[in-house]
């Protein structure tokens, strides 16, 4: 799995390089350390008028950039700090946002009330200016918040340590996450494809479609129109406010707490599985009942509306795929992987001589990666071939908007 990280990493890095060297036909803007000061100062200044850029921009060699006008275009970023500075109508991208950044804020500009949700956080009174992404938003980054208010039109491909989407928050499009800590109180339009060491979603989550969840650690307390799919190799839990409208489908986990609503079927395969069944808290299956567990339980009759099935714990779950579409996924991995590398090496070979992990010796390594990889998949271990297909789609898009336009 670190070495498929690592492919990752290096494959981010070539398009960013590719569209720094191949596409910067458009604004290119090369910051000092001067400069970047002032425009990290832009937030606190009211008096800056938020400007129109009619084309598509370009940003590096920099620390920090401040976005405080509007770009009617798609956005090109490498820096160490991103911000978007809503304030004075700026701050918002009317395309794409391709991004490498250790520090990332898509900002907004709200005021708190005096009220505490049941959590114990101040509600939010207003929402006094906010940034929007019409497009998509690519982002490779150590920290990505996206604050109250703010929303991307488009899909979220994000690979992160930590993960912030803030209450109030809307994406339109689908999510793909893979990260380390990931919180997920906003609301998402289409579907949630997520994998993570840590996964939180308060009330407050909201999640249009299906959530797919592969996670060590989960505490869910959202709202999952559709289905939720839910792999989680430690502790699971799901509060009263959890309400899936559709099946939960819970393949493994060492603990699981149940709590909350599930308008149909549940199928959980776990070694521990308890209810939250208090005088107070929902707990709720209104359809059928199959479970596995390591031990034998009672499940309370009030909890399940439908019938109640006992079948054997499976340590792990078998998933029935397709072995065609399993190869074809793989090939087609490959294929990008040499287009992307050619195309850098052909079209930015100086900035590629300053990154020795792009080269032919390691592309072959992390081939024969991806093909031990898919022997996993024979063996059941369903995670890393989620994870190669959630992070195959990343590459289909971006090799795509390059496609177009070099060619």
């Amino acid at each position: 799995m670190l070495n498929f990280k690592k492919l990752f990493i290096c494959l981010m890095f070539a398009f960013l390089l590719t569209s720094s060297f191949v596409l910067a036909t458009d604004t290119v803007l090369q910051i000092n350390e001067e400069n970047a000061t002032l425009l990290a100062n832009d937030l606190k200044d009211t008096s800056v008028t938020a400007q129109e850029i009619e084309e598509d921009l370009f940003i590096y060699n920099t620390d920090s950039y401040t976005l405080s006008d509007n770009v009617n275009g798609n956005v090109f970023t490498s820096t160490l700090k991103f911000v978007t500075n809503p304030r004075n109508n700026g701050g918002n991208i009317s395309g794409n946002l391709f991004l490498i950044s250790s520090e990332v804020t898509i900002g907004s500009d709200i005021s708190y009330s005096d009220v505490k949700d049941k959590n114990g956080n101040y509600l939010i009174s207003s929402i006094n200016s906010s940034s929007t992404i019409e497009g998509n938003a690519y982002v490779f980054s150590e920290n990505f918040t996206l604050e109250s208010g703010s929303k991307i039109e488009g899909d979220l491909y994000i690979y992160s340590t930590n993960v912030n989407i803030c209450q109030d928050t809307l994406i339109e499009g689908n999510v793909f996450i893979v990260g380390t800590n990931v919180t997920l109180n906003g609301q998402v339009s289409g579907s949630a494809y997520i994998t993570t060491q840590n996964f939180n979603m308060s009330y407050l989550g909201y999640v249009s479609r299906d959530l797919s969840l592969n996670s060590t650690n989960a505490n869910l307390d959202g709202v999952i129109v559709r289905n939720a799919y839910v792999t989680v190799s430690n502790d699971l839990s799901t509060a009263s406010y959890f309400r899936v409208d559709q099946n939960l489908f819970v393949d493994y986990a060492n603990n699981f707490t149940f709590g909350g609503e599930v308008k149909k079927n549940a199928r959980i395969n776990v070694k521990n599985l308890g209810f939250n069944n208090g005088t107070n808290d929902i707990c709720i299956i209104k359809g059928n009942l199959e479970y596995s567990t390591e031990s034998n339980i009672t499940v309370p009759d009030e909890i399940v509306a439908g019938e109640i099935k006992s079948t054997q714990f499976r340590e792990l779950v078998e998933n029935k795929f397709s072995i065609q579409d399993a190869i074809l996924s793989c090939i087609t991995l490959i294929i990008y992987v040499f287009a992307i590398v050619f195309v850098s090496k052909r079209f930015a070979s100086k900035a590629i001589k300053s990154l020795s992990i792009i080269n032919l010796k390691n592309v072959l390594i992390s081939i024969v990666v991806i093909l031990i990889e898919m022997i996993y998949i024979k063996l059941g271990l369903w995670d890393l071939y989620k994870l190669i297909r959630i992070i195959r789609v990343v590459l289909m898009l971006n090799f795509h908007h390059m496609h177009i336009i070099i060619f």
